[in-house]
């Protein structure tokens, strides 16, 4: 390694680690936010896979949650249990696609659920911490899942 790379190493790791910490606290305060404004408590936006849950119980329906963390657990695991290149490819690019899916859909029911419109869905594809900041701190009332 030359000097080079160890500065830029040096340099970089506390600014990557300053932005992903920036991601989830400002995630985790718009998720307070919108759990509260959606007659949840807080607190339940701590617990990693729970706040997911509670997050499509606002947002969807209840249901809808456990094909979405099946999917989430076949990407993962996928790796580990393909057969064959083949299998692991378009396995993988297939669970993508069904998660690409299910974001769309649920950033547009929990756009609806707050009585938003389709162009603030698009904006929770595109920007979703921003527009759940947005969501969190804006004037809409929560309408129930759509």
């Amino acid at each position: 390694m030359n000097v080079l790379n160890v500065l830029i190493s040096i340099f970089t790791t506390p600014l990557y680690l300053f932005f992903l910490l920036l991601y989830f606290l400002v995630t985790f305060i718009a998720n307070w936010k919108i759990f509260v404004k959606a007659g949840e408590s807080g607190w339940k936006a701590l617990i990693p896979i729970y706040n997911t849950c509670i997050t499509f119980k606002i947002a969807w329906k209840i249901r809808y949650f456990f094909p979405y963390i099946l999917t989430v657990l076949a990407m993962n695991l996928l790796p580990f249990f393909a057969t064959s290149l083949s299998v692991l490819l378009f396995g993988t690019l297939g669970l993508y696609l069904c998660f690409i899916i299910f974001q769309i859909l649920f950033c547009y029911k929990l756009a609806r659920a707050f009585d938003r419109s389709l162009f603030f869905a698009i904006g929770l594809i595109v920007l979703g911490p921003v527009f759940m900041l947005i969501l969190a701190f804006d004037s809409s009332e929560y309408e129930g899942p759509q």
